[in-house]
């Protein structure tokens, strides 16, 4: 089975609303040997992408695609109750950026760390900074992580990562939003993410 074939065959269970279909055939993959890293970075988040991609084609609705996103957040769920890995290379928080509530990248990427066995807690969507610095400081991560998924939530992903400095922890910025659009945005925020 090939990988464009699993995605095909996720996306039609997913935007049909076939939960238990969708997360069973994730669970099939795990079960048949795919690890979890796998299944989100060759199945999860090329379907996700392709349902964003229908969408703005006008191929399918936003009622479609957040269909979509709640069955492969459903899977993730899924996946992460299946023989959790421990935690030995340190601990990272993920977060979106504040507006964005386009939370599915995220929770993915502290999936597949937690996967790889970094302690991962995914703090969801829209997380404002006052919040962030709150928790930097009780949990003591050895890193930030936030995901932003469209570029007019940058200002946001420099809030976090304002908050992150202020207590000396290290953040990594990314989603769809920092690839590159014609208006240049995102070359302002991976400059200060550099500069700090």
């Amino acid at each position: 089975m090939d990988d464009q074939y699993k995605v095909n065959k996720f996306i039609e269970q997913a935007v049909a609303g076939d939960t238990n279909e969708a997360v069973g055939f994730a669970i099939h993959l795990f079960d048949n040997g795919l690890s979890k890293v796998s299944i989100i970075d060759e199945v999860l988040a090329p379907a996700q992408r392709e349902v964003g991609e229908r969408e703005q084609r006008g191929e399918l609705g936003v009622a479609d695609e957040h269909l979509a996103s709640s069955v492969a957040e459903t899977a993730l769920y899924a996946l992460a109750s299946e023989l959790p890995m421990p935690a030995v290379h340190g601990s990272v928080v993920v977060a979106c950026a504040p507006g964005d509530w386009h939370s599915i990248a995220g929770h993915m990427f502290a999936e597949g760390l937690h996967a790889s066995g970094v302690a991962a807690t995914f703090l969801g969507a829209s997380t404002p900074a006052a919040d962030i610095g709150r928790y930097l400081v009780k949990h003591r991560p050895n890193a930030l992580a936030v995901s932003c998924a469209m570029p007019n939530f940058f200002t946001g992903v420099t809030e976090l990562a304002d908050a992150a400095y202020s207590f000396d922890v290290p953040v990594i910025a990314g989603g769809r939003a920092f690839a590159k659009h014609p208006n240049g945005h995102y070359a302002s925020v991976s400059t200060r993410a550099r500069r700090t």
